[in-house]
């Protein structure tokens, strides 16, 4: 019995301190205020690139949907081999990083977790910070399997 009331108190004192992001309507929000614009943009299939605003309005980061195949990635639940994964710019220091493909919640959540902005600008030890911890790992394993990366400018 003390170890459920230990358990429970634990998961009690971590959800006072989490913090409830959202996203709806191109705005995130934390704890209902205001974090950044996350817009999405060329949708094709249910893939969206994603434009990363300051609340006014100044971009600082563009989010690419990108995929390529990996015969080791093969499942019942993945037959075509199919990678998504979205590619992240920094617009400001041109920096790259790289995440598994997730819904634009997860995104903003990855941003907040991250600590991008700060004072409501780009946060450059949080965007260091995120390059360093995500890397290029599918930029790596294309070069791995010999496939040609492709890399847009814009």
């Amino acid at each position: 019995m003390r170890y459920v009331l230990l358990l429970l108190a634990v998961a009690l004192t971590l959800n006072i301190h989490a913090q409830k992001v959202a996203y709806e309507d191109d705005l995130v929000t934390v704890d209902g205020q205001p974090y950044c614009k996350l817009a999405k943009t060329n949708c094709k299939l249910g893939l969206c690139d994603y434009h990363v605003a300051t609340l006014d309005g100044a971009e600082i980061i563009f989010i690419k949907a990108m995929d390529y195949n990996d015969r080791d990635k093969v499942s019942s639940s993945n037959p075509n081999d199919r990678v998504l994964y979205f590619d992240w710019t920094f617009l400001g220091s041109g920096g790259k990083a790289e995440t598994d493909q997730v819904s634009a919640k997860n995104l903003a959540k990855a941003m907040v977790d991250a600590r991008l902005l700060k004072d409501g600008a780009l946060d450059a030890t949080g965007e260091r910070n995120f390059i360093a911890i995500n890397g290029t790992r599918h930029t790596n394993r294309q070069e791995q399997l010999g496939l040609p990366v492709i890399i847009i400018q814009r």
